[in-house]
């Protein structure tokens, strides 16, 4: 099993720079229309240099025990331990993390397939992506109205304007296509262990809060002509944080 990493910013991950060889332990964990994440534990002094390179916004390549390639994960969560000479890491599917941050103001579906709504979906967000959509074909139609979610929150959310809750079916993350499943076939996991030691000083990183954009709402849904506003320090980061903040004091009499 071959585990890489990739820089906050690549593109490309058909190459090898960064191979984490000295990989200690790795979980995964998949839920049902939900999380699919991993968590790693990494020397933080491996001899190729790279456990200490290891930040939030890294991505990182590992191979799953069902027939999909080798999946993308990117690093939400890291705790370093230089007394132990460890780092522990939480990766979440790079599906839900940059789609996860991205927004949709307003889209409403009416009388499409599955697949169909999964495409009007990832057509309508805010920012652009590489994300695509796949699976069943179907004639089953539905009408579905999204109105200030996440793409993630769309398709996962327990709402009852949602994929999940609207259309059924399983929605399985892909790299950059989400399946849209009538009934998934198979569902498996594995898991790699060893003994961990973490009695020492740490260091962490958690991006869970981390928003470089919000989409301010105040009374009787009132917008800004200009819909969001950016932090000065939107450019430092891979990709836009998005977040919808209400505001109930605000309004207009």
């Amino acid at each position: 099993m071959i585990i890489r990493a990739y820089e906050p910013t690549e593109t490309n991950f058909n190459h090898n720079k960064y191979v984490l060889g000295e990989c200690i332990k790795l979980e995964m964990e998949e839920t049902k229309n939900g999380m699919f994440l991993v968590t790693v534990e990494y020397p933080l002094l491996d001899k190729k240099g790279i456990g200490n390179l290891l930040t939030r916004g890294w991505v990182i390549k590992v191979p799953t025990p069902d027939s999909r390639k080798d999946q993308l994960f990117r690093i939400t969560e890291i705790e370093k331990n230089t007394n132990a000479n460890r780092v522990n890491l939480t990766a979440k599917s790079i599906g839900i993390t940059d789609l996860g941050s991205n927004f949709i103001l307003d889209t409403n579906i009416v009388a499409k397939t599955r697949l169909e709504a999964l495409q009007q979906i990832l057509d309508r967000t805010m920012d652009t992506h590489s994300f695509t959509a796949d699976g069943d074909t179907t004639e089953a139609q539905n009408n579905l109205r999204i109105v200030r979610y996440s793409p993630i929150q769309a398709i996962f959310g327990s709402d009852k304007n949602t994929m999940v809750n609207r259309y059924g079916g399983d929605y399985v993350l892909d790299n950059f296509v989400i399946h849209a499943l009538e009934t998934r076939a198979r569902e498996t996991a594995y898991e790699i262990n060893h003994t961990k030691n973490l009695n020492a000083i740490t260091e962490s990183v958690d991006d869970t809060n981390l928003v470089t954009r919000i989409i301010p709402i105040g009374t009787n849904e009132l917008m800004l002509p200009e819909t969001y506003i950016n932090s000065p320090k939107i450019g430092n980061y891979e990709r836009v944080y998005n977040k919808l903040v209400h505001f109930e004091q605000i309004g207009v009499d």
